[in-house]
């Protein structure tokens, strides 16, 4: 788990997995899951905008082309920085 802040906004996040979709370079920061739900994670998306949603893991598996809990070596979501 690494944490990620907001430059403007100052809010913090903590980002527990990194995943990247084959179609369309999105890139998912998991930062929560849904307690009632284990397959559904709230996620900051990285793709033509910048947004938080959830999203289910069953529903995007076919679609993963790089997924790692390793964050030390990939750059932060632009507009945020690793703290």
């Amino acid at each position: 788990m690494r944490k990620m802040k907001n430059k403007k906004t100052g809010k913090n996040v903590t980002v527990s997995e990194y995943i990247m979709l084959k179609h369309c370079c999105y890139e998912y920061y998991v930062i929560g899951k849904n307690h009632d739900d284990d397959d559904t994670v709230e996620i900051l998306v990285y793709g033509d905008e910048i947004e938080q949603t959830m999203v289910s893991l069953s529903g995007i598996h076919a679609n993963i082309a790089f997924r790692t809990k390793d964050l030390d070596s990939l750059l932060p979501v632009p507009g945020w920085k690793w703290v």
